[in-house]
């Protein structure tokens, strides 16, 4: 990231802390904070939001502001087994994830 610096690129990590789908064994990153990690490495501009309500706000700051940029979403655990694997693909994911906060 500090290498090429994307002005345009927000990286999102949303961490619950846990390889839910593998039976949610823990992480690092209950121990790790990901946000240091994140500017150590070049990021220009870090956030972390822990409630839902925060979310677009924080997203839309960082989409205003030069990259590259880092948001830290922190969750809870929650994972039902009747939902299964994640089956949809990252590109999916992307597109929804961008319709939920437009």
């Amino acid at each position: 990231i500090a290498a090429e610096a994307p002005k345009n690129l927000i990286h999102v990590v949303i961490d619950n802390e846990v390889y839910e789908s593998t039976g949610s064994q823990r992480s690092l990153s209950g121990k790790v904070k990901l946000e240091e990690v994140a500017r150590s490495v070049g990021y220009k501009n870090v956030l972390r939001v822990e409630k839902k309500g925060e979310i677009k706000a924080a997203f839309l700051k960082l989409k205003d502001s030069t990259g590259p940029n880092f948001l830290l979403i922190k969750v809870e655990p929650g994972f039902d087994p009747a939902t299964g694997r994640v089956t949809h693909t990252p590109e999916e994911i992307t597109d929804r994830f961008m319709q939920a906060i437009s």
